[in-house]
């Protein structure tokens, strides 16, 4: 691949160069509910800004799934109220929209600092700064690794298994609609490099907690489905998850799993979350039907085929509403 063959973003990268090259100390944040895309381009772009003399700081608002800490330097990521001093830079990696981020605690940064964002969610530029956003792209990952390049960084064994958790994950193993060629070829380059298979596949596909597995199954029994199959959806309670002791990151990727009923065009999973007071809901598709416009109407986002947004309330007040607007979807294809 070569390094300067990004022609669509030519002026972005140009001007990112500078900022880079202006910067003293930054902070590199992702999205609320951090995925293994959102953590891995983080820390990548941690790496590159460490080859350049930048000291940094990974922030996330929610807690790292327990599965994630096997990416190198997936320890020191730190929670907003850790930031010690006042960056300089600020970027924002698989989130281009500051309130993707959290409750606001990144506005006082954005206001200050110069401001780098990239993601491949069709959500608009930020206010300020420099914005990458392709939507083409399968993964921030990727874009993360062509930006590295051309900012001059050595893709290290770090580096490498960093952007290909990210990527390996949002193709869900290169096997998703949103796989590309270009996919292939970074995949294959990243291997080449140095990642780890046997540890990424582990830590990606197979590893969960006892929690994890409780409310997997607690989902799983209580999966439904309309009458013409075309929409699935399941739950979990905030109090089978204290009954089991599971958290959050427990309920990773079980939205996943209500696209596997025969017939199923859109699926939901609602997780409810009494101590914060809100319904966290995950959806996924079928090619054809766009379910980050359901999520927007919540007030999230994401992909076409796989978005989600958080809802205050509780599952007995949110679950009519959702499989309502779910159902218009559906009839209005």
């Amino acid at each position: 691949m070569s390094v300067n063959n990004w022609p669509k973003f030519s002026h972005e990268v140009s001007e990112i160069k500078k900022l880079v090259g202006d910067a003293k100390r930054a902070i590199i944040a992702g999205h609320i509910a951090p995925d293994a895309d959102s953590i891995g381009s983080a820390l990548a772009f941690y790496f590159g800004l460490k080859q350049k003399g930048i000291k940094a700081q990974v922030v996330f608002q929610d807690d790292i799934p327990d599965n994630l800490f096997f990416l190198p330097e997936a320890g020191s990521i730190i929670k907003p109220e850790a930031i010690d001093k006042e960056p300089d830079l600020v970027v924002m990696v698989d989130c281009a929209n500051q309130s993707r981020t959290g409750d606001g605690w990144i506005d006082q940064y954005c206001e200050k600092a110069s401001v780098i964002a990239i993601d491949h969610h069709l959500v608009g530029k930020m206010p300020k700064g420099v914005t990458i956003v392709d939507e083409k792209a399968a993964a921030a990952a990727e874009l993360i690794y062509r930006l590295l390049l051309n900012l001059g960084v050595e893709i290290t064994p770090q580096i490498a298994n960093c952007l290909y958790a990210g990527l390996a994950s949002d193709t869900g193993g290169f096997i998703y609609n949103n796989t590309t060629s270009e996919s292939f070829e970074i995949a294959g380059e990243l291997l080449d490099l140095g990642v780890d298979m046997e540890t990424m596949r582990i830590n990606l596909f197979e590893n969960r907690s006892m929690p994890g597995v409780a409310v997997l199954g607690f989902a799983l029994m209580n999966m439904r489905q309309s009458e013409d199959k075309s929409l699935t959806w399941t739950f979990v309670s905030d109090e089978f998850k204290a009954k089991v002791r599971a958290k959050s990151k427990d309920c990773d990727n079980i939205a996943s799993y209500t696209m596997f009923p025969n017939g199923v065009k859109l699926g939901i999973f609602f997780e409810e979350d009494l101590e914060e007071g809100k319904v966290k809901i995950s959806f996924r598709s079928r090619l054809g039907y766009d379910v980050s416009l359901l999520a927007a109407e919540f007030g999230g986002g994401g992909h076409a085929m796989a978005s989600g947004c958080r809802i205050r309330g509780n599952l007995k007040e949110i679950m009519p509403k959702v499989l309502a607007a779910a159902n218009k979807l559906l009839n209005n294809k």
